[in-house]
């Protein structure tokens, strides 16, 4: 896994106020509520 460490190593916590991590909850709640959405309109549908 050499390839993961190129930018050197990473604090095992990182802060709230981390890009990273307030992407990664944008990007789940977006994922969720898409899905949720897709449910909504494929049970209309039927």
């Amino acid at each position: 896994m050499f390839h993961l460490n190129v930018h050197g190593p990473k604090p095992p916590a990182r802060p709230a106020h981390d890009l990273g991590y307030w992407t990664v909850m944008v990007v789940g709640l977006a994922l969720v509520l898409a899905l949720y959405a897709t449910v909504l309109l494929f049970g209309q549908a039927w």
